[in-house]
């Protein structure tokens, strides 16, 4: 039997409008194996890539709009427990004594030049307090320098130099300080619109910044727990607020099983974190990647933390743009990916692939077997990452999207009638 006729696409893109097709009039995806079939096969708009990612990862259920919103709210509230408890114990938690040093890696997490993180604190470590090194100034153009005190006695502002004719300092100080935060939201909107004047430089392929580092497609907009959240969503989190405590609260924990020294290695990963790529050299966004694996760590103890999950990580966080979203993405992800940290399903992954060479390329698979290559070792992090560091940021995104459709073409009769098959159900599903 001859294979039939096919027409290659991978050069076609997925519109907007495609996309929406693949929905019915309630917004639940109707056309799976259409969907996973032009993904396999095209390019997908990078303003689609959100949505349809959470649908490939089957981190979203296919639900209308309404409760869609609802599982989004949800997903919020349990994070935010998440986060609240982590807080509370990773305070307690200290690093191991050998990472003491001059200047701890933990203190270029602690700046930046635009970020709006104000609330994180970096680790502790042992023999240091949380934030004992002075931040940055954040009061410019000649105000009172103040340093950031955590001490009850304060209050939390301090003047760095004190004399009984300085008695306004203090007052100026604070006042200096209550208009700095009056007008943050003002500060927030323009630099709203100033990132959105460097997103569309990017879009345009700005010269100059094109030479410098690599462009990212990605919505740089800040987000905070009450952005996007109207009245009644607002209503729904504080209906959420307890059960999602609860479910904090009802997490396995086991911080014995080497949580202090998985705080060591994060930290270190995270700062290599593809740091050529735009996205990552702002540090707000580094402090979210460091927290979201902190998080799992600690409440995920039967796996904690592996080498290479902050690469995992990282293609989340700039496709949805959302600490939540990105979260509950990797969790989901980890669910079907963690197997691969372990030995044995690495092992049987390689010989896998061996298996593959010697039935589609047997003059490769005989040039291995002469050059004493048997243990293909080679392609373990092909494996375990997606091929993620083979390919630039935006390939990799690519590339993950073709091996999450779980798609593949089959040439067999057999074959043929399950596809006639998928395609019947899409059929019924639509009636």
């Amino acid at each position: 039997m001859s294979e039939p006729d096919t027409q290659m696409c991978c050069w076609e893109s997925v519109s907007c409008e495609e996309f929406s097709e693949w929905f019915d009039c309630d917004g639940r995806l109707v056309k799976d194996v259409t969907m996973r079939q032009r993904v396999f096969e095209a390019v997908v708009d990078p303003s689609c890539r959100r949505r349809l990612w959470k649908f490939l990862l089957r981190s979203s259920p296919q639900h209308s709009p309404s409760e869609q919103k609802n599982f989004d709210l949800e997903n919020r509230s349990q994070y935010q427990a998440l986060c609240k408890r982590w807080e509370n114990i990773d305070k307690n938690v200290a690093m191991p004594d050998d990472d003491l040093s001059e200047s701890p890696p933990y203190m270029e997490l602690s700046d930046d030049d635009d970020g709006d993180d104000s609330n994180y604190c970096p680790p502790r470590e042992s023999g240091l307090s949380q934030c004992g090194r002075s931040l940055s100034n954040p009061f410019p153009d000649g105000r009172a320098e103040l340093d950031r005190s955590r001490s009850s006695d304060t209050g939390g502002v301090e003047p760095r130099h004190k004399s009984p004719s300085d008695g306004n300092v203090v007052l100026s100080a604070a006042a200096g300080l209550l208009e700095e935060r009056s007008r943050g939201r003002a500060r927030d909107n323009g630099r709203e619109e100033e990132e959105t004047d460097d997103r569309e430089a990017l879009v345009n392929g700005d010269e100059a910044e094109s030479n410098r580092q690599p462009k990212c497609e990605c919505d740089f907009r800040r987000r905070s727990w009450e952005d996007l959240v109207d009245e009644d969503g607002r209503a729904l989190l504080s209906i959420l607020e307890f059960p999602s405590r609860v479910f904090a609260a009802r997490q396995p924990l086991e911080l014995e099983t080497g949580y202090a020294k998985d705080k060591r290695i994060i930290l270190r990963d995270v700062l290599r974190t593809d740091r050529n790529f735009h996205y990552f050299s702002h540090k707000r966004n580094l402090r979210k990647v460091h927290r979201i694996l902190l998080i799992y760590a600690m409440f995920h103890p039967e796996m904690g933390y592996a080498q290479g999950m902050n690469d995992l990580l990282a293609r989340f966080l700039v496709v949805t743009d959302s600490e939540v979203d990105a979260f509950w993405m990797f969790e989901r992800y980890m669910k079907d990916k963690r197997i691969d940290f372990m030995e044995v399903s690495m092992m049987r992954k390689v010989a896998l692939v061996r298996k593959l060479i010697s039935e589609i390329d047997r003059d490769l698979y005989q040039f291995f077997e002469s050059s004493e290559c048997h243990d293909y070792l080679f392609c373990h992090r092909w494996l375990l990452l997606d091929f993620k560091r083979e390919f630039t940021f935006q390939d990799s995104l690519r590339i993950f999207e073709v091996l999450g459709t779980h798609y593949l073409e089959l040439y067999s009769d057999k074959a043929q009638v399950e596809t006639d098959k998928a395609i019947a159900k899409e059929f019924l599903n639509e009636g």
